[in-house]
């Protein structure tokens, strides 16, 4: 893999990142909207570019640790790498942070469900509606429907 390649599998990472920014802020409205139970396709759809970010690590890692040995990067293609590279951290933060917050908002929501049966906590995972899996896009207002459509393409 040459400079260019790795650059521009930079950029898929850095796009790649900036969607699931946007479904991660998405999902914070939901959860603080109380639509806790369509939380299951933002998470679908994260889960599709998170997998496709991951092959993506998988095939640059290596060739970044060679590349930035390359005698034959230029020093404007090595400041594009640093940039892309401190990008993608960046954004994997903003990632974290909200995620943080939206967990935090989730098991604050989960405090104020009724309280739950031995049996009911057994089967924790089907009882609580915001891991239910539901796809029920009569449930999302007309610009979360045009959001989600546009972002699953």
């Amino acid at each position: 893999m040459d400079s260019n390649q790795v650059l521009m599998a930079l950029r898929r990472e850095k796009a790649l990142l900036e969607h699931v920014l946007e479904l991660a802020e998405c999902q914070l409205g939901l959860i603080r909207a109380g639509r806790l139970e369509d939380i299951e396709i933002v998470l679908l759809l994260r889960a599709e570019s998170m997998t496709e970010l991951a092959n993506a690590e998988v095939k640059i890692g290596g060739e970044m640790r060679q590349i930035v040995h390359d005698l034959k990067l230029t020093a404007k293609e090595f400041e594009e790498l640093n940039n892309l590279n401190i990008l993608i951290i960046s954004l994997a933060n903003q990632i974290a942070d909200i995620d943080d917050q939206a967990n935090e908002l989730a098991e604050y929501s989960e405090s104020f469900l009724p309280p739950e049966s031995p049996a009911q906590t057994a089967n924790a995972h089907l009882s609580r509606p915001f891991l239910r899996k539901t796809a029920r896009s009569d449930t999302f207002s007309a610009a979360e429907r045009k959001y989600l459509s546009a972002v699953s393409r």
